[in-house]
């Protein structure tokens, strides 16, 4: 909801993970700034990426369970527009890699 200013560091820090067969869905809760626009340059480029609306504002944690639901993997990492410095390079591949042991 309203992340123009840093939607696009979140999916880039998102996108360097050294990990394969994932996707990104995204729900976008009723933005009114330029968060879809820019959310909808990455799905030009990206497959992976999946972008939902919704027509009101339903809150974060609706919002969180509107978009688990439409994810199709084996885990799910829950983020927010702004959650740059929490993602490393690795961060997401590590954990992939301990849940296997």
């Amino acid at each position: 909801y309203n992340g123009e200013d840093t939607i696009a560091r979140t999916l880039d820090s998102i996108i360097s993970q050294r990990i394969s067969n994932f996707e990104i869905v995204l729900n976008d809760d009723n933005s009114f700034d330029s968060t879809v626009e820019v959310i909808k340059k990455y799905l030009k480029k990206y497959k992976f990426i999946k972008l939902f609306t919704n027509k009101s504002n339903i809150g974060m944690d609706q919002n969180f369970t509107k978009t688990v639901l439409k994810a199709k993997g084996k885990f799910i990492w829950l983020c927010e527009k702004n959650f740059v410095g929490v993602i490393s390079k690795n961060n997401i591949a590590e954990i992939l890699r301990k849940s296997k042991d």
